[in-house]
């Protein structure tokens, strides 16, 4: 069982990651409304954020 420290750290890492999910999401958001309006190494740099948290949620252990 997990302790209330590791539940906390895990809920910190959710939380962070949640965070710049969305940052993320709502730069490629603009870029569907107005490619013009994000420049490509922001789109770049998005896309990578994304998987980024992609590959962080994936290596948390959510089930224990």
């Amino acid at each position: 069982m997990a302790t209330t420290k590791e539940l906390t750290e895990r809920l910190d890492a959710l939380v962070a990651a949640c965070h710049r999910l969305v940052t993320h999401t709502e730069v490629l958001a603009v870029a569907v409304r107005d490619r013009a309006a994000v420049p490509q190494a922001d789109l770049d740099a998005a896309l990578a954020g994304l998987h980024a948290v992609h590959e962080e949620l994936s290596a948390l252990d959510l089930e224990r």
